[in-house]
């Protein structure tokens, strides 16, 4: 499957070990996968690409998930 067929994907996790994990399935599984440990780095991300699907653990410190979809929402609005 070529990149350009690939479902871009956003992993957002504070969990390092669990992100990485689920990361290279889903790299095996053909997906293009990009990943951030909190909300900032998420949004930070999303600012330079569109992704298909983003994948959220809300339960973060900082920033959490909810706030950071939230955000993440609003600059494509």
């Amino acid at each position: 499957m070529s990149s350009q067929n690939k479902i871009k994907l956003l992993m957002v996790d504070d969990e390092i070990k669990f992100l990485e994990s689920i990361s290279k399935r889903l790299v095996l599984k053909n997906f293009d996968v990009t990943t951030a440990s909190n909300g900032k780095e998420a949004i930070a991300s999303a600012e330079k690409r569109l992704f298909d699907v983003a994948v959220v653990d809300f339960q973060m410190p900082g920033m959490d998930g909810l706030d950071a979809i939230k955000h993440i929402k609003r600059q494509w609005e």
